[in-house]
């Protein structure tokens, strides 16, 4: 009876092992199909510490004309802080860079990032980098641009099997019009 329990627990390991290596398989098989890397105000091409190449914002397609805007390399670096892409920075006193986020100081930061998850249905993602209106001589400012794709999250609900709010039967919809922020 020890011998038929004890391979009952082997083969129940066994799935549950195979079962986390295709999921960990699966997830690690996604590629962005796009990949956007813009080092705002920085050389033609950079390299950052994970390897990927990062391209300047200077001419390139995806940002429009910036106006009044200037770049500007950092004076110091903060030794834990990456160089690419956060030594060099756009600054523009009006809005630029053509849906509008406004993003609190980081006055107290060595650097911070906010990521959001959007659905964007055609050719355009429009973002604008606006300067606060409290503060006289404010300037907007972005050192870099991230942009991938990811799998499509927005068309798997179920209405069969909702994705509910932890604690109570509430529904929680996820569709075109969601925007996700990793708060982290």
């Amino acid at each position: 009876m020890r011998n038929i329990n004890l391979c009952i627990s082997a083969c129940l390991l066994f799935i549950l092992c195979l079962v986390l290596a295709i999921g960990i398989a699966r997830a690690a098989e996604y590629q962005p199909t796009e990949k956007v890397l813009l080092n705002c105000g920085g050389p033609p091409e950079s390299i950052d510490i994970d390897g990927r190449t990062w391209y300047s914002d200077i001419g390139s397609k995806f940002t429009s004309s910036a106006g009044n805007s200037a770049t500007s390399p950092a004076a110091t670096q903060d030794p834990s802080v990456a160089e690419v892409p956060y030594m060099t920075a756009r600054l523009n006193p009006t809005p630029f860079l053509g849906t509008s986020v406004q993003i609190a100081l980081g006055l107290n930061y060595a650097f911070f990032m906010k990521e959001f998850s959007v659905n964007v249905e055609g050719d355009t993602l429009n973002i604008t980098f606006t300067p606060s209106t409290n503060f006289s001589n404010a300037y907007a400012f972005v050192n870099g641009i991230e942009i991938l794709s990811m799998p499509d999250i927005y068309s798997s609900n179920d209405p069969e099997n909702p994705i509910l709010i932890v604690g109570t039967q509430t529904p929680f919809i996820i569709d075109n019009s969601t925007a996700l922020e990793n708060i982290g």
